[in-house]
């Protein structure tokens, strides 16, 4: 399942970000993958909506796959993730391997 985000992901955001999840994750999907290309800001709230998305999405045996947003986004993780803990990719795998 593709969820593609956009504008800005922050503490309002997240709220949106959060139930849009819990009702890709009820339909029990192998995996999800965030689209961040879209975003053109994301703060502190935003980053741990994420972290929370990835550790559901580990303790129900699924896949979290984070598409890597522009260079303002990817800085982010760079200071906050520096173990890389949360699974970035450079693009969207195709349809047929998400379906998967």
């Amino acid at each position: 399942m593709l969820l593609v985000l956009t504008g800005e992901l922050d503490l309002v955001a997240t709220v949106e970000l959060d139930r849009r999840l819990a009702g890709a994750e009820s339909l029990k999907p192998a995996l999800i993958v965030l689209d961040l290309r879209g975003l053109t800001f994301m703060d502190s709230s935003g980053f741990v909506a994420l972290l929370r998305a990835d550790l559901r999405r580990r303790e129900s045996g699924g896949d979290l796959m984070i598409v890597r947003g522009g260079v303002e986004i990817t800085r982010i993780f760079e200071i906050s993730d520096p173990g890389r803990r949360l699974p970035l990719v450079d693009g969207v795998p195709s349809a047929r391997w998400i379906a998967a």
